[in-house]
């Protein structure tokens, strides 16, 4: 059912970002990021995936529910097993979700580079293309296909068929790792002083 829903917001994700409404686009990944940590949360704790089945269309009035699934509750039960969250280049995708100053700077303004090496946002009212915007969705979009196929190796990594996926998958995570490390050099290098 979440396997389903994240294949559909990760192709509504890629639309919006080819299209050049990067706001919407990241809207729609932060909503991915909630996604995955559900499906990471159930399957560490498969005794709330009942409770969750059954949730009731009112549970945003049942209080103990509201505590069990919060955002705060489930990333604890990640934090637990896989060390605690840190935040990174993309801490702040969640003020994409509501209309605060920083989300719709960050999200739906177009990037300026300053002569002083700092970076602003120019709002603006339409679509609008941008190489650093589309490489970061796409980033968001590959990792979170990388999670959910982590998500079900750890699941059921002692089967004899998936040792094989392991193997494949510690391959991908460390292709993807020294991507992501060149990509951040790369990204670095304009805000280095050049020596005189």
């Amino acid at each position: 059912m979440l396997g389903n829903k994240l294949l559909i917001d990760i192709q509504s994700a890629k639309i919006l970002c080819e299209c050049g409404l990067y706001g919407s686009s990241h809207t729609i990944l932060t909503v991915i990021q909630r996604t995955i940590r559900m499906v990471g949360a159930l399957h560490l704790r498969d005794d709330l995936i009942v409770e969750y089945l059954n949730e009731e269309k009112n549970s945003d009035s049942d209080r103990e529910f509201m505590i069990k699934f919060s955002e705060g509750s489930l990333q604890k039960i990640l934090d637990e097993r896989f060390g605690k969250f840190k935040r990174g280049e993309y801490a702040n995708l969640d003020k994409s979700l509501h209309g605060s100053s920083v989300g719709s700077k960050i999200f739906y303004a177009r990037i300026r580079h300053n002569s002083d090496g700092t970076k602003g946002g120019d709002l603006t009212y339409d679509a609008f293309f941008e190489d650093e915007k589309s490489t970061a969705i796409i980033n968001i979009i590959c990792s979170a296909i990388i999670d959910m196929c982590g998500v079900f190796i750890e699941r059921y990594q002692k089967e004899k068929d998936i040792v094989c996926l392991k193997n494949e998958y510690d391959k991908l995570l460390k292709a993807e790792l020294k991507n992501l490390i060149k990509s951040q050099i790369k990204s670095d290098l304009p805000n280095f002083e050049k020596p005189e």
